[in-house]
């Protein structure tokens, strides 16, 4: 990548206008874990580990899969001369629907959640927060989603950092005197202002149509439900089978180790600061290419500007786990280091399938993404439950390596009948230069001081530091 041409100076600067949002997105989540831990101790983190894994499952189901239709759906109807009112429209009726029957569902079936996810530990106030907070945030990512399809992408981080300031000020507050419910009720004061930002920036846009016409329509929405199920089914496979993986955690080992296990999980999940922040830029960009040449260029500068800007902060958290552990959480938490040091190196393999997994969706390659996606799941839920139960903890955080390494295996099985979507060589050497460094710092049992003499050797003859020195001048 030639980090000074114009193309590249827009993808960073989107790039980075969207990691801020996530920084602060992250440090509210840095904020809430600091309190818990300290005040709620390693049960605590345990309970918001199962509700994390939890929301994470129930936000997409009742969004069905609008997170990718908006975008896909409105790149779609400009191609065919869709009405984008009634497209908007038919995905908040969608929205509106799921929400009812999810609510029913949930109420109905209250104390069984409550048996399964948290051992029957928490009160009824928490689980009725938790559907509430759900509901508010369907109704703020559909807003969001508008904007992001319409690619305003200053709005759009502009009132997610409103949100999240506001959100920063009140979470200690809120825990102080509401408990482990002040994260939910946090979270409400989190969507309920997202939500009336987005309301005002678009109130001079008629975005919705009410003249509907449902025989003509049906084009519409079969594309929008067709796109809506298959990202419905990856949340399905994908979180569904992080929020099993937990249950299971948490019947094998206790609500106490799931605490544990979440602790460097989470941090390890940080990293999803800027990775994040790629995937909003990333997504409706390759969607919308359609010159062969500029797809190939956009999916080699793209990968080496996710790789590299990634891959310090992985290197740091890896070099370093026992000064994360304490500064995040508490010594309670530094028996789980070593086991930090594996996860990080499972992040690394997880940008490869992550990268891939956004090309595929954004190519609309729904075959490809559903195999993927499937595969993983399936060995995923399997894995842990045979590592954990006989190998407890460390198997716990092994099948977590092994499910990356599986993910980037199958990937480049699906790229053999890909042959547009594969990276050229350079890219893939400097992908395997990195991880061979990362396996290199992680199992050997050397000392701190060896770690970065190899370090710095290995960066002065493999990694071309020239990306980082043309980004400092970008910055100024």
């Amino acid at each position: 990548m030639t980090i000074s041409d114009e193309n590249s100076i827009v993808r960073i600067k989107s790039f980075f206008q969207f990691g801020i949002v996530n920084i602060l997105r992250n440090l509210l989540g840095v904020i809430r874990s600091k309190v818990v831990a300290l005040w709620f101790g390693v049960g605590g983190i345990g309970i918001i580990g199962q509700y994390i894994a939890f929301f994470n499952l129930q936000s997409k189901v009742i969004v069905f899969g609008a997170t990718a239709s908006m975008v896909n759906s409105y790149h779609m109807a400009q191609e065919k001369n869709w009405d984008t009112q009634k497209l908007f429209f038919y995905h908040l009726l969608i929205i509106i629907i799921v929400n009812t029957l999810f609510t029913f569902l949930y109420i109905f079936n209250l104390n069984f959640i409550n048996n399964i996810l948290f051992n029957s530990e928490v009160n009824n106030e928490f689980l009725i927060l938790i559907l509430v907070v759900g509901i508010l945030y369907s109704f703020s990512t559909y807003l969001e989603m508008i904007i992001q399809a319409q690619k305003k992408f200053k709005v759009l981080s502009a009132g997610r950092n409103f949100s999240i300031i506001v959100g920063l000020v009140t979470c200690i507050p809120c825990i102080y005197y509401l408990g482990l419910s002040g994260i939910l009720y946090n979270l409400c004061i989190v969507y309920i202002l997202s939500f009336i930002f987005f309301i005002f920036r678009l109130k001079n846009e008629r975005i919705i149509s009410y003249r509907l016409r449902l025989r003509h329509d049906i084009p519409i929405l079969r594309y929008i439900i067709k796109v809506s199920i298959i990202d419905l089914l990856r949340s399905f496979m994908v979180i569904g089978s992080l929020l099993i993986g937990k249950i299971i955690i948490v019947k094998i080992l206790g609500m106490i180790e799931n605490g544990h296990i979440q602790s460097i999980w989470s941090i390890s999940n940080y990293i999803n600061v800027l990775s994040t922040g790629f995937m909003v830029y990333y997504f409706p960009i390759i969607n919308s290419k359609k010159n062969l040449i500029e797809l190939q260029e956009e999916l080699n500068s793209s990968f080496e500007l996710l790789i590299y800007l990634l891959f310090p902060l992985i290197i740091i958290i890896l070099m370093f786990p026992t000064f994360f552990i304490t500064l995040l959480y508490t010594k309670e938490f530094l028996s789980m280091s070593e086991y930090l040091k594996i996860l990080m190196l499972a992040k690394f393999l997880e940008l490869y399938y992550y990268f891939y997994t956004i090309n595929f969706l954004g190519r609309s390659k729904f075959r490809q993404f559903i195999f993927l996606e499937g595969w993983r799941s399936v060995f995923f839920i399997l894995i842990t439950w045979f590592l954990t139960k006989y190998f407890q903890t460390p198997g716990a955080i092994w099948s977590i390596l092994l499910t990356e390494v599986l993910s980037v295996f199958i990937v480049q099985i699906i790229l053999r009948k890909e042959l547009t979507l594969i990276l050229d060589k350079q890219k893939l050497y400097l992908f395997l230069k990195m991880l061979l460094l990362l396996i290199i710092l992680v199992f050997p049992p050397i000392s701190l001081l060896i770690k970065i003499l190899i370090l710095i050797m290995y960066s002065i003859l493999f990694l071309n530091f020239k990306f980082y020195l043309n980004f400092i001048n970008l910055k100024r």
